[in-house]
């Protein structure tokens, strides 16, 4: 029985709250490999500040890095993420749009295989279709007349 709860609770995951788990599962990412370079960029600033005797170069070099390091995958982590977003939108405008077109067209044909009275422009239409010029035809048959 205990196969029948998981299976059960399992069933009752959403794709939205799957989506809001890797939302914040990948921002707790980021924010944690970004709180670790910040940490590395401080202890070397610290380590190279008193071996260094205070010059200057090598802790601009660090924190460049380190703030290079964070802009660069913050930035991936967003553009990501916001791609990812219009992506499902798109393809949920486009299943919907989808899905509108099969049943407009259910519609439709089911309105022309409807019995309706013939109309009189359609009836004319094909009367002359295969009709030359100097040819006569006979009635609305469409056939040339033999008699000539």
């Amino acid at each position: 029985m205990a196969s029948e709860a998981d299976s059960s609770t399992s069933q009752d995951v959403s794709d939205n709250d799957v989506q809001q788990t890797r939302a914040w599962t990948g921002l707790w990412v980021v924010v944690g490999g970004d709180v670790v370079i910040g940490a590395a960029a401080i202890l070397g600033v610290i380590k190279t500040a008193g071996a260094a005797g205070g010059a200057a170069t090598p802790m601009v070099s660090i924190l460049a890095s380190a703030f290079a390091a964070i802009g660069t995958m913050t930035t991936a982590y967003f553009g990501i993420k916001t791609m990812s977003n219009t992506a499902q939108s798109f393809a949920a405008v486009h299943k919907a749009l989808a899905n509108a077109l099969v049943s407009g067209l259910g519609a439709a044909q089911a309105q022309h295989s409807t019995p309706g009275p013939a109309s009189p422009s359609a009836s004319s239409a094909t009367t002359g279709s295969g009709d030359t010029p100097g040819s006569s035809t006979s009635g609305s048959t469409g056939t040339p007349d033999s008699s000539s």
